[in-house]
């Protein structure tokens, strides 16, 4: 490995730590306002890049919530684009997908 390769390599796993702490943070603040939510998608599966995106499934949540919980976690993410998926919104053909990726908070060390 070059000494390139191995900046890069650090770089990488900087760039998931930080995406990680974000998704932390969003899942935290959610859950104390009674939003279950998880990390799905390339974060969640181990193949994020620095082009990623943070998605975050929202399992439940207070009805009256709805409106605001994308601008909620849109201003914890920081700099990484974000999806919002509302599970009551996803197809039942892709729910057991989407929750088979599912990750909580305490899942990213």
């Amino acid at each position: 490995m070059t000494a390139l390769d191995e900046l890069l390599a650090r770089d990488a796993q900087a760039m998931v730590a930080e995406a990680r702490g974000a998704v932390r943070r969003v899942l935290h603040e959610l859950r104390e306002r009674g939003v279950e939510a998880k990390l799905v998608g390339s974060l969640a599966r181990g193949d994020f890049l620095s082009r990623s995106d943070i998605d975050i499934l929202v399992l439940s949540y207070p009805a009256d919530l709805r409106p605001t919980i994308e601008r909620m976690a849109g201003a914890l993410v920081g700099r990484w684009p974000l999806d919002v998926i509302f599970l009551d919104d996803v197809r039942p053909r892709w729910r057991a997908f989407l929750m088979s990726e599912a990750r909580d908070a305490s899942d990213l060390c």
